[in-house]
C-alpha cells in the first residue's frame, strides 16, 4: 500500500534470518505477491542476501 518494495524485501530477509535458529523444523517459506515489479524487486534483495550468505560478497 505504498511501502516500498526493497524496504519490505530487506525487513522480510531480516526477519527471516532471525527466526532461521528458533525454527529448525520449518521446510518451506512463501511469499505471496501480487505483482510482477514486487516478486522481480523481492527476488533481487533475496538473491543478493543468498549470495552474501554462501560468502560471494
Amino acid at each position: 500500500f505504498g511501502y516500498p518494495y526493497e524496504r519490505c524485501a530487506e525487513i522480510l530477509v531480516k526477519v527471516l534470518e532471525d527466526f532461521d535458529p528458533i525454527a529448525r523444523n520449518v521446510k518451506r517459506v512463501i511469499i505471496c505477491l501480487y505483482m510482477e515489479k514486487a516478486y522481480k524487486v523481492f527476488m533481487e534483495v533475496f538473491n543478493k542476501h543468498l549470495k552474501e550468505f554462501k560468502g560471494g560478497k
